[in-house]
């Protein structure tokens, strides 16, 4: 639980705040004339899509014009990069603050005029405006890593580009929209962008339509979410392993099924972990999300083609990772 209630507590819930300025993805307003060459393959961790008890977010080494290098997860579910608050002195004059919504409480963010971000020597394409907050919460261990996370790159910079997470390889690739090799890809699905920056598909593991959960790599220790009739119902589809309820000493909490299989794009997929939504709380309005996490994507070659709007998934394997010995 210690780990998933981190993620929830650290991790902006975008969704509820309205940030429409980045909803079209690839229309996105860049921060200056940057160049099309496209930055280098990026190692990430080890451990990102291990799910479990050892659950990792994918993460990567970026740096500032400066040269200082920067710990940053990627996170496919926000829309707008985040710094560390530690940072603003550096940003020059704040532009304003806006309410940000958390699982569990209200926050306040600072949005600022975005720095330059480079991976490697390329400098990265991202939106004007950065937001600020406090990401010292974030204590996930990582196997390749051991400085704080300082950064959240969200989908206002990987909007721009076609992504490939080769989790086999621990690689995180930059690749050409216009000239992929598709039918080395696997199936392809169509995205759709939101008002609220979610990326999403039509695919769902109870075979729901209209369902469209949200493509989220920030979602760690769980191959997916389900809003809770879709949850009800996968458990009336078939008999879960076990199920758990656990609640926190802060009064969160959590629901979890494991599942022997689940078909999802028309595949079986064997040894699931799905967690039942948590209310949210924004804009006046209650809400529950429907989403697919991280650990469930690595057990394919991912391929998101934001600017053609297709993800592609190459099954790897049926079941988890085999680091995923425990459950979450």
């Amino acid at each position: 639980l210690g780990d998933f209630e981190t993620m929830n507590a650290v991790r902006l819930n975008f969704w509820a705040t309205g940030a429409t300025c980045v909803t079209l993805l690839c229309s996105c307003a860049t921060r200056d004339s940057v160049s099309s060459v496209l930055p280098a393959e990026a190692t990430f961790n080890e451990g990102a899509g291990s799910g479990g008890l050892r659950a990792e977010p994918l993460s990567v080494t970026l740096r500032l014009e400066s040269g200082e290098e920067l710990l940053f997860n990627v996170d496919t579910g926000v829309p707008v990069t985040v710094l560390d608050k530690s940072f603003e002195p550096r940003l020059g004059k704040r532009f304003w603050e806006r309410q940000v919504h958390y699982f569990r409480r209200d926050g306040t963010a600072g949005v600022y005029r975005a720095p330059k971000l480079y991976l490697g020597n390329t400098q990265l394409r991202t939106g004007e405006q950065v937001w600020t907050d406090d990401l010292s919460q974030n204590h996930y261990p990582t196997n390749t890593h051991s400085r704080p996370v300082m950064g959240i790159l969200g989908m206002d910079c990987m909007g721009h580009y076609a992504i490939q997470l080769d989790f086999a390889g621990g690689k995180m690739r930059f690749l050409e929209s216009d000239h992929l090799r598709k039918e080395d890809l696997g199936k392809a699905f169509p995205l759709t962008v939101t008002n609220f920056g979610q990326v999403t598909i039509d695919e769902s593991f109870t075979g729901t339509k209209g369902v469209n959960p949200i493509i989220d790599t920030g979602c760690v220790s769980c191959d997916g979410l389900l809003e809770p009739k879709q949850f009800q119902l996968e458990l009336q589809q078939q008999k879960a392993v076990w199920t758990n309820e656990v609640t926190s000493r802060t009064g969160f909490v959590r629901y979890t099924a494991h599942f022997d299989k689940a078909v999802f794009g028309g595949e079986t997929y064997t040894n699931l972990f799905i967690d039942k939504s948590p209310a949210m709380k924004g804009e006046g309005r209650t809400y529950y999300i429907n989403a697919i996490g991280l650990p469930f994507l690595a057990r394919h070659l991912v391929t998101l083609d934001f600017p053609k709007r297709t993800m592609y998934l190459k099954r790897r394997s049926a079941g988890p990772p085999a680091s995923n010995s425990t459950p979450p």
